[in-house]
């Protein structure tokens, strides 16, 4: 997403639009972890430093509570099954950010306790697909991110004043269909006059797929193209019409969609209505 959407949140934009499509579904058919951020859990947060601050949180491993991840058994979002098979998701960070600086910067890792398959070999280092048996079972899964965010003009909070972001992500790719993410963008606070809440943002994300993943998908289909990588590219604008309520026109354009060469390019436009209460 946009540069402003995720900054104060423990979960960064990494996680949004990095590393929770780094994550592939545990071997018990739950959810991915893209249900996260509105899974039940707690948060902690400890000031180290006025400018060091420690993040961490523990999350219910599937919000959907479902064997085969359908999304309709909890659509209400009353109905919650806490540990079991579906495991955990902690997740941990630290934000250095001084109170005069320009500079955030933040460096976290995660771990999800649940089984993951693995995505080409069973348990002799075979394929399964080849073998018939069933995919190496992986307890847990983990990964690390970074980022950084810095203001290049203007003042932080002044009307005008342009930040930019860099955030990276990173999983094992023998239980994710994803093994590395970078996402970059910029903002533009107040870019006109009269208009100091609107915000102009562009960015860019690059997923790249495992190797393994990436020979299952060969032995499916041998006349495919390899999957490689996936890229987005994001133009937005926040209109802000009161202190409650935002539209925010949205593009973006989608390269490789699913990793492959073979799938036409994507052109999604939207429109958001964001209101607080």
């Amino acid at each position: 997403g946009a540069a402003e959407d995720l900054k104060e949140q423990l979960f960064p934009a990494g996680l949004a639009a990095g590393l929770a499509p780094l994550v592939a579904r545990p071997q018990n058919g739950l959810a991915t972890l893209r249900a996260l951020p509105v899974a039940p859990g707690v948060r902690l947060a400890r000031t180290i430093t006025p400018a060091l601050t420690w993040r961490g949180g523990i999350y219910d491993g599937d919000s959907f509570d479902s064997p085969d991840g359908d999304p309709t058994v909890t659509r209400n979002g009353l109905h919650y099954r806490l540990g079991g098979d579906q495991g955990w998701f902690l997740i941990t960070e630290l934000v250095y950010a001084p109170e005069a600086g320009t500079t955030r910067l933040k460096l976290g890792a995660w771990h999800h306790t649940a089984t993951f398959a693995d995505q080409h070999v069973d348990d002799a280092g075979r394929p399964f697909l080849l073998s018939g048996a069933e995919a190496r079972a992986h307890s847990g899964n983990t990964g690390t991110y970074a980022s950084v965010e810095r203001v290049v003009v203007g003042s932080p909070g002044k009307p005008g004043h342009v930040d930019t972001f860099l955030r990276l992500g990173a999983a094992p790719s023998d239980r994710n269909t994803l093994t590395w993410a970078l996402d970059t963008g910029l903002s533009w606070h107040g870019p006109f006059p009269g208009r100091p809440a609107d915000v102009a943002a562009i960015g860019l994300a690059h997923a790249a797929f495992s190797s393994r993943a990436a020979a299952t998908a060969r032995l499916l289909d041998p006349t495919a193209p390899a999957l490689d990588h996936e890229q987005a590219i994001e133009i937005s604008y926040t209109v802000s019409l009161n202190d409650r309520i935002s539209l925010k026109p949205d593009v973006q354009y989608i390269r490789h969609p699913g990793g492959s060469r073979a799938q036409r390019d994507a052109l999604l436009v939207m429109l958001r209505v964001n209101a607080e209460f």
